[in-house]
């Protein structure tokens, strides 16, 4: 799914196929990285899809929030931003699960990522911005 989404492939009945599919799994099929390849597949392919990107959002929220990486986090966030899907229960979840995190886990690109999706959806979280920051400054040069 995500070749396709790179190479700018739009095979709408591919996608359609895959969102069917994505939507009939039970939460118990899914893992997180699983769940965001999907959104980001998607978003990055610039289908829209109301009904997969519903069915995620609840699959995000059964799962516990120690299952979540900070790649998958921003990755689920900026595809949700991408789509414009401002889910509030979803990004609290999210920024729930980020804050658990060692701060050293997030990459420059992770932090990015996270801040930039939470402002094109216009939701400021005052406490991930305060953890992003920190998790920023405690970065080591390259």
């Amino acid at each position: 799914l995500n070749a396709f989404a790179k190479a700018r492939m739009r095979h709408e009945e591919l996608f359609a196929f895959l969102s069917r599919v994505s939507q009939g799994l039970r939460a118990d099929q899914m893992d997180v990285q699983a769940l965001s390849n999907i959104v980001n597949a998607f978003a990055n392919a610039g289908i829209s899809d109301d009904a997969l990107f519903t069915r995620m959002s609840t699959v995000a929220r059964s799962l516990s929030e120690d299952k979540y990486s900070s790649q998958a986090i921003s990755n689920i966030a900026n595809a949700y931003a991408r789509q414009g899907i401002h889910d509030e229960a979803l990004l609290q979840l999210l920024s729930g699960a980020a804050q658990k995190l060692p701060s050293n886990t997030f990459s420059a690109q992770s932090i990015a990522t996270c801040i930039n999706a939470y402002a094109k959806l216009g939701m400021c979280n005052a406490q991930l911005v305060r953890f992003l920051s920190q998790a920023a400054q405690s970065l080591q040069p390259r």
